[in-house]
């Protein structure tokens, strides 16, 4: 009996040690909404101007602006009117994306102006930058055809690894003592049966300057999560530690 007391007061100890793996609350990825989930007119709105984005980055890669293939637009809802279009001006400096490049172009434009209601097209999925950028900018909506998975894992394009939605979970830190915060909403995969055929090509075989070395991807990826019995959850580590000493303590006594 003093043993298995023992025994428990070394792996309580073990646990209360533990501190937090981030620095941060974690934070659930938002939903990425779907064609699935729209009406049809809402439908048509997206895959309209999704259209428009994608003729455009045909007209610039045919003129020789090859990083346009990322295309963005705003478009006021409220009128139904795009704004702003534009493409990748990545000869100019490599942090104009198609989305970045097009709030800056807009800005100047309509200077002074909320894009509070306004929402924000891309023929790729924001990279962490850029999903950054349009959240700061405060847009309503992000309406994406490409997603980053694909890009990536089935088309070998350098990306870094952190999903639109993921980004949008972690803006709680927006959050103002007057203002509470309200994530905007991401609706992916419009019109990418188009994009993923005539925008972005197949980079793993034709080879470019953006081409990854080689994908780490995971082939047994779950967009709903793993089971229960398999999924450990963060604090995997701890628990293997404890338990090992446990284990020792009690071979020890």
């Amino acid at each position: 009996m003093n043993k298995l007391i023992i025994v428990a007061l070394i792996a309580l100890v073990s646990v209360a040690s533990a501190c937090s793996n981030t620095q941060y609350k974690t934070a659930a990825p938002v939903i990425v909404k779907t064609l699935a989930d729209l009406t049809q007119q809402e439908r048509t709105l997206h895959e309209t101007k999704m259209q428009e984005i994608i003729d455009l980055s045909h007209k610039l890669v045919a003129a020789g602006q090859i990083t346009a293939i990322f295309t963005a637009s705003i478009v006021d809802p409220a009128t139904g009117k795009t704004l702003c279009m534009t493409g990748n001006n990545g000869a100019r400096a490599s942090i104009l994306h198609g989305e970045t490049n097009v709030i800056l172009n807009c800005s100047d434009t309509y200077p002074g102006r909320s894009w509070k209601d306004h929402y924000l097209y891309t023929t790729g999925e924001p990279c962490p930058m850029c999903q950054s950028a349009i959240m700061w900018s405060g847009f309503q909506k992000v309406i994406y055809a490409t997603s980053i998975k694909t890009l990536y894992c089935d088309k070998c394009m350098t990306q870094i690894l952190i999903d639109s939605n993921v980004v949008t979970g972690y803006g709680y830190g927006l959050e103002t003592y007057n203002a509470a915060y309200t994530p905007l909403e991401i609706i992916g995969g419009v019109l990418a049966n188009v994009t993923d055929n005539t925008v972005f090509e197949n980079y793993c075989v034709n080879k470019t300057f953006w081409t990854s070395k080689t994908p780490l991807c995971n082939a047994d990826y779950n967009p709903k999560g793993c089971s229960s019995a398999i999924a450990l959850g963060s604090n995997m580590y701890m628990t293997v530690f404890v338990a090992l000493v446990a284990l020792i303590a009690s071979l020890a006594l």
